[in-house]
């Protein structure tokens, strides 16, 4: 969660952080590296999540659709769950 939440690591480019910017976020973040109970530091990266939702620094811009269709002709044609997709291997034409 480091990655994407504290400003310090924002890069120029080739980087994962989501341009969160908020100094009580980094600051809880340099307490939690100095926290040895493991329950604590839990804690306080639950408080660092929802600080992060509150402000509405992360906003969905792409609502994903997809149209599915197909010919009458198609055999073993399916949608599979970890796709999303049509499971093209498995796909065969009626004779």
């Amino acid at each position: 969660m480091q990655a994407i939440t504290d400003s310090r690591d924002i890069r120029d480019a080739g980087n994962y952080n989501l341009s969160v910017k908020i100094p009580e976020v980094d600051k809880m973040i340099d307490q939690i590296k100095a926290e040895p109970d493991a329950a604590k530091r839990a804690d306080m990266w639950s408080q660092i999540d929802h600080m992060v939702i509150d402000q509405a620094v992360v906003m969905p811009s792409v609502a994903s659709k997809a149209l599915y269709m197909r010919g009458k002709g198609l055999t073993n044609l399916f949608i599979s769950d970890s796709q999303q997709m049509y499971d093209y291997v498995g796909v065969g034409v009626q004779q």
